[in-house]
């Protein structure tokens, strides 16, 4: 079981790490709109899917693992809700929902006042994104387990 634990933990943080990527590809909008570059087109697009993608693959490997992890028997099953609709039940979380909402009040104060064109808006844009998928993984039933399964080893 430890080695289904540790395996949880990895696939979790690569998700989170991928998330990471995916929501970096809105900040490369900052320096294609200011560049005649043609790559950019290219690049932006492939490497968000490409982050979206791989977060959700790894996700669904630490949700399959924690489902074998449960059915042993072994760890106890927690009533949580899915992290989407669940705001501020972790630290982690917490900082993401708070970061979420700033980002979008300011997001849109820019956008309605015409203020910041490209640049604020894309840092805020990037904001809101990856902190709202912050949110979902930070509030979830993996996330939830993952800190009550290293408690529990520890």
């Amino acid at each position: 079981m430890r080695r289904q634990v540790r395996k949880h933990s990895l696939f979790l943080k690569v998700s989170m790490i991928s998330s990471c990527v995916s929501s970096a590809a809105l900040l490369l909008c900052i320096f294609a709109v200011r560049s005649d570059l043609k790559i950019y087109l290219f690049l932006i697009p492939v490497i968000f899917w490409f982050g979206l993608i791989a977060e959700q693959v790894f996700f669904w490997k630490a949700n399959s693992i924690l489902k074998q992890i449960i059915n042993t028997g072994q760890v106890r099953r927690l009533n949580t809700k899915p992290g989407i609709i669940a705001p501020l039940q972790t630290e982690l979380g917490a900082i993401a929902d708070l970061i979420f909402v700033v980002s979008l009040i300011v997001f849109l104060i820019l956008m309605i006042g015409n203020w910041g064109n490209s640049l604020f808006q894309f840092i805020f844009l990037f904001l809101i994104v990856l902190s709202f998928r912050v949110h979902c993984i930070a509030n979830g039933k993996n996330y939830w387990y993952k800190k009550y399964l290293s408690r529990r080893r520890g």
